[in-house]
């Protein structure tokens, strides 16, 4: 029958959804929201929900904005979605520091941040358990592994790294959290605000259970929790 949807073409390396380059009648393509314009950062956004930022070329109403956002004299927040954080690179002023409490380095906010604003991007490069073991080997003292799934590592301490690796350990009083989004067919790892932070704040993330200090026996990693309220974290890694 015309118009009726296809099965997707195996094998496919697509990851929970096809994306836009998949036809228009493939049964597994993603449609994107239908959110009014500045109403995606909740989980009646089905792209926030989900743990994906929502996609310009999908999603009816959002748009990435240049310049200063306006679009035909129309203010920024009446035209721009406001979960593409990671598409804009819209990262909050960082600096790095001694930390007053752990021995040290430490990453610190220059501006006020509110709870569940976005932070940045934890960025590295992305290897697999088997090459993070043999780089712990080399450099005991200094990993900065961020656990992507079970098979993948976004390593920060070789040659690609941002300064949110400078964010330390805590289980107790964390005040930042991690989440493994899905944008434009890859997996990122975005950083947000767990709550109110004035300036000179320390920022402090709860690794999770497989991170321990100086490991010797595997090598400590950062693993995205699944945050309450949130979607379930992504499967597997697109390289």
């Amino acid at each position: 029958m015309a118009g009726q949807a296809k099965p997707h073409p195996t094998p496919c390396k697509c990851e929970l959804a096809c994306t836009r380059q998949c036809p228009q009648n493939c049964e597994n393509r993603y449609r994107g929201c239908y959110c009014l314009t500045g109403r995606c950062r909740s989980n009646a956004c089905p792209c926030f929900a989900a743990d994906r930022e929502c996609d310009s070329n999908l999603c009816r109403n959002c748009s990435i904005c240049d310049g200063d956002g306006s679009i035909v004299g129309q203010p920024a927040h009446k035209r721009s979605c406001n979960n593409m954080n990671l598409q804009k690179g819209l990262w909050r002023r960082l600096f790095r520091g001694l930390s007053p409490d752990l021995p040290g380095w430490g990453l610190f906010n220059s501006d006020f941040i509110k709870k569940d604003d976005f932070i940045g991007e934890y960025v590295g490069e992305v290897i697999n358990n088997e090459e993070a073991e043999r780089r712990h080997g080399e450099h005991p003292g200094s990993s900065y592994f961020f656990t992507l799934d079970d098979e993948y590592v976004a390593d920060a301490g070789q040659t690609i790294w941002t300064l949110l690796r400078f964010a330390n350990h805590s289980t107790n009083r964390p005040n930042c959290y991690a989440v493994c989004m899905f944008v434009k067919g890859r997996y990122r790892i975005a950083i947000f605000a767990k709550e109110d932070m004035v300036p000179d704040t320390e920022l402090l993330l709860d690794y999770g259970p497989q991170f321990v200090w100086g490991g010797t026996v595997s090598c400590p990693r950062r693993r995205v929790p699944v945050e309450e309220g949130r979607g379930k974290r992504p499967r597997k890694f697109e390289t």
